[in-house]
């Protein structure tokens, strides 16, 4: 039985998927299984992975027709082998010493997920918010703290975690195939709350590449519309399991802010023709999981105000009390966000986008 299964999905990236194998295949340990999902590539794809598989026998082929991102790491989950489950990305690589460090640390202090940073690739592209989020400190959590969440530099890319296989097993954690874009968020707000032992650890073992014109992300940044409601949808996803679960409830203050987080900016200063709709949205989604009770009053006042306002639309104010929770929250990013909503719009904003 292999140490580790690299799972690896596979979808028209022949520019990138040799570079990205070698990566895998030159790690300084050698007990790993690669799992290549060909999820339906049109391109040369499947005839690179054959040259690997024919060149090294850790090669394993999987073929499907194509699925998304979700279905193909299923696919690889289905048939892995090893005690820790590696997710990389076929327009990635990977650190020579990646496997060997998390095994040095899994073996240290077995874990259920051992979560990493990574390099963004090409540097120049890294931006002040990718370069903390990939830089995690060292921590061991026994048990869920919502930190892992909500603080820690811990999400949102799943590439960036170890999973033990007997821990995916046992809790039954699968990739939602409802999600399109933003799967990753999912599956780690299922995964942490159920992990017995988290370990983060501070060494850099991936690389993002952050600056490919053809990549799922940057055809979400293409359709901005369907990107902001796929957000809401996962949003949704998110909390109907937080509730069927029963953690919404104990830590429904902390995920409303992340809620107000990741979805007010857009919902109240976002896309002119959009922003209705996704304030609806918001507004709905508030209404029906944060429902009045003892815990409202332990809300920040700024988080409260933003609460009434979703509930009374016709009493305005909503930028506002954005700005005023955004600001007690953090102060620093509040100034950041109003210098660049000065800055201009988000046609302005796309351009520059493209042009990086």
């Amino acid at each position: 039985m292999p140490r580790i299964s690299v799972v690896l999905p596979v979808y028209n990236v022949e520019q990138y998927l040799a570079f990205c194998l070698e990566s895998v295949r030159n790690q300084s340990v050698r007990d790993i299984e690669i799992i290549c999902v060909d999820d339906g590539s049109l391109d040369r794809s499947r005839v690179l992975l054959q040259m690997a598989a024919a060149a090294d026998e850790r090669v394993v082929i999987v073929s499907k027709p194509n699925g998304g991102l979700s279905s193909a790491r299923n696919a690889g989950l289905a048939v892995a082998t090893g005690d820790l489950v590696l997710f990389v990305d076929s327009d990635d690589f990977l650190h020579r010493k990646a496997c060997e460090t998390i095994l040095a640390a899994h073996d240290e202090a077995p874990a259920d997920i051992i979560t990493f940073g990574a390099h963004i690739h090409p540097a120049a592209h890294a931006t002040p918010w990718l370069t903390r989020t990939l830089s995690p400190r060292r921590v061991s959590y026994q048990g869920f703290d919502p930190a892992l969440l909500f603080d820690e530099a811990s999400r949102p890319f799943v590439w960036r975690s170890a999973f033990s296989r007997e821990f995916l097993i046992r809790e039954g954690l699968r990739f939602d195939e409802t999600v399109l874009f933003g799967e990753d968020q999912v599956f780690y707000f299922a995964a942490y709350p159920l992990a017995r032992r988290t370990q983060l650890i501070p060494d850099k073992l991936y690389y993002y590449r952050a600056s490919r014109p053809d990549s799922l992300m940057a055809s979400r940044y293409e359709d901005r519309e369907r990107m902001m409601l796929e957000h809401h949808h996962i949003t949704r996803v998110i909390l109907e399991l937080w509730q069927e679960r029963g953690w919404l409830a104990t830590w429904r203050g902390e995920m409303l802010e992340w809620v107000f987080d990741f979805l007010g900016e857009e919902a109240f200063t976002g896309h002119r023709d959009l922003t209705p709709r996704l304030r609806a949205s918001l507004a709905e989604l508030v209404g029906e999981f944060f429902t009045d009770g003892p815990w409202v009053d332990a809300l920040p006042t700024p988080a409260r105000s933003l609460r009434e306002v979703l509930a009374h639309p016709d009493a305005g104010g909503g930028p506002a009390a954005l700005l005023a929770w955004q600001g007690a929250t953090d102060p620093r990013s509040a100034v950041r966000r109003v210098g660049r909503r000065a800055l201009g719009s988000w046609p302005v904003r796309k351009a520059r986008a493209m042009a990086r």
